[in-house]
């Protein structure tokens, strides 16, 4: 079944090289290349031993025609669905800290073509597993009807998942309206808090929050790389939580960063009629100031970094100083990546401490805390910021 191995790989991976379409359909690239001039009008060259496909119902046609039992679909009884399942769960888990973009594209191809598969073998019809697409509304019909209410809820969740890594490695992320959705039909299931869904929500919480381009300013990176990481971190505490927090995040992250304030660590935003500051702050310089000044919070403005607060004049005075002294440092950097930003931001937060120990004795033990969980945060794995977008981009794409 080498013909229907090579173009059901095809259909699936839209845009490819041999080493990707070879390790997808296990076939040697001599042959792979025999049968891609087969389909010469359906499948393009498109660079050095690179091909898209420009046709793809061509190509499904050409592959349904070739063949007569769809063997991808029929696992052994040793390999069924469960085991599938787990296996393109695994492999989306293990994409988050794959360095190659070129091999996290192959990987997540190949989550969703055993995703696929176990698709086609729950769902009614029997349909050739290349068939299916993911996203569509019968699909989350069909998904709701399943009689194992955690399982539906699983598969739902994978098939979420599976899209916006999909997304994520080929630069068409999901639309924003779509993606909010999307947060939103999980964000009240009792379900998912079942062990067994812990590692789903965190890669839906971990690619939802990956949709955007990174900034490029260093204030905004850390906001940003600390507002995911937290966002993230959360789900191991608590899923329902972590979704709800998620979805003012991501309308916050999808403002494509216009918002005035989120360029400082520290901003006034007015004073009130009693004489207090109304004033937008880098959460973790809270834990800088002393105890014996006074400060209220009023609102999340991004959850998990910038918190709005009211504070005494002198309270601004102080986070002010912190701020500036923080943020002359990130302007300066040498380091490209989050983590180093990170690491830096928790090494200049242990000399605020010493700096302001004088004040407060528990300034230094509140700060090595925060330097504690800043640190476990920049070493977390975390999916990378959505890829360039494909100059053509895929067909058939939903």
């Amino acid at each position: 079944m080498t013909v229907e191995r090579v173009l059901a790989a095809a259909a699936v991976l839209r845009e490819f090289g041999l080493a990707e379409i070879s390790a997808f359909c296990d076939e040697q690239p001599p042959r792979i290349v025999e049968i891609l001039d087969s389909v010469a009008t359906a499948v393009k060259p498109c660079g050095a031993e690179r091909w898209r496909v420009v046709d793809l119902e061509a190509v499904r046609r050409e592959a349904r025609r070739r063949t007569v039992v769809d063997v991808l679909s029929r696992p052994s009884p040793e390999e069924g669905p469960g085991a599938r399942l787990q296996l393109a769960e695994e492999t989306l888990k293990a994409c988050r800290g794959e360095p190659s973009p070129d091999r996290r594209r192959v990987m997540v191809a190949s989550a969703m073509n055993h995703l696929r598969q176990v698709l086609a073998a729950t769902l009614p019809g029997r349909l050739p597993w290349w068939t299916v697409e993911l996203g569509t509304d019968l699909l989350v019909d069909e998904l709701r009807r399943h009689p194992d209410p955690v399982h539906a809820v699983r598969l739902q969740l994978n098939v979420a998942v599976a899209r916006l890594a999909e997304g994520n490695v080929t630069g068409n992320p999901m639309p924003a309206d779509e993606l909010i959705e999307t947060v939103a039909r999980f964000r009240d299931e009792p379900l998912l808090e079942d062990s067994r869904l812990h590692g789903l929500v965190g890669g839906l919480v971990d690619l939802a929050t990956a949709q955007e381009s990174p900034p490029v300013e260093p204030v905004d990176r850390l906001l940003v790389a600390i507002a995911r990481r937290r966002a993230r971190a959360q789900v191991d505490r608590d899923h329902g939580a972590a979704l709800h927090a998620l979805e003012p995040l991501l309308r916050t992250l999808g403002a494509g960063h216009a918002h005035p304030y989120i360029h400082d660590l520290f901003q006034t935003l007015g004073r009130l009629p009693d004489g207090r500051d109304h004033a937008i702050v880098y959460a973790d310089l809270l834990k800088v100031v002393p105890a014996q000044l006074q400060w209220f919070p009023t609102g999340d403005l991004l959850p998990g970094a910038l918190v709005e607060v009211v504070a005494e004049p002198a309270v601004s005075l102080h986070l002010r100083q912190c701020a500036r002294t923080l943020e002359s440092d990130l302007v300066h950097s040498p380091f490209g990546s989050d983590t180093a930003l990170i690491g830096q931001v928790a090494h200049v937060f242990q000399e605020l401490a010493e700096e302001h120990a004088g004040l407060d004795d528990t300034v230094v033990s509140r700060t090595d805390e925060t330097r504690s969980e800043l640190l476990r945060l920049a070493k977390a794995p975390i999916w990378p910021p959505a890829a360039v977008p494909d100059r053509h981009p895929q067909e058939g794409r939903r």
